[in-house]
């Protein structure tokens, strides 16, 4: 976890925007307080469940503005949203980096796909995209997923995630393929991931 702070807090440093979602209202609550006031971020964001829902349009629509298609590279540098599930769907947001906890592979390729939506590009075609920050990564915080491992595998590490996603086979299968196979190709490699996680050949201890 201090890995996974320190490097968004890296990238925003460098000028990178990101996505920083977690499985919990509380730790996205407590991502945000350590966040927003880092050295090097320029601005944070928050949004989840909770949120009044005139509230929470007010903040879509600036998520919008700033992060969508339109959004500038100057009004995206060094900014981090923080986030739950809410962001994995129907806000078309672009990052420069995507951070996440570890979910069920078809969450995270929805939480990956949120990495580099759009072209950024000059007239040109150079990238406006800040330098070291111009190929999409996702980061994954997870245990190790060995085969040895006991039921408190993921609780022990991430208690709210293991409390919010109750198959934590699936779980495993899903931090097994990442760690065999790191490099996902959207939307090609999407249902071979997801078949591996769900499909009948699925296995976990």
């Amino acid at each position: 976890e201090e890995e996974l702070f320190a490097r968004a807090q890296a990238a925003a440093s460098a000028g990178a925007c990101v996505l920083f979602v977690r499985n919990t209202v509380d730790d996205a609550c407590a991502a945000y307080r350590r966040l927003r006031d880092a050295p090097g971020v320029t601005g944070a964001r928050l949004l989840h469940a909770r949120f009044a829902l005139c509230d929470r349009l007010t903040v879509e629509d600036e998520i919008l503005r700033r992060f969508g298609k339109e959004g500038t590279a100057e009004e995206r540098a060094g900014q981090i949203l923080v986030g739950t599930q809410v962001l994995e769907q129907s806000l078309d947001i672009d990052r420069d980096l995507v951070c996440s906890d570890l979910a069920l592979i078809d969450q995270l390729v929805q939480r990956a796909g949120r990495g580099h939506r759009h072209a950024r590009t000059d007239g040109a075609g150079d990238s406006l995209r800040p330098e070291g920050w111009r190929e999409p990564l996702c980061l994954v915080l997870s245990p190790r997923p060995d085969d040895g491992c006991g039921p408190d595998w993921l609780k022990a590490s991430l208690p709210g995630s293991a409390a919010v996603y109750t198959h934590h086979g699936r779980m495993w299968a899903t931090a097994r393929l990442l760690a065999k196979k790191p490099l996902l190709r959207l939307p090609e490699d999407a249902r071979a991931f997801i078949e591996a996680v769900y499909g009948p050949d699925a296995r976990w201890p």
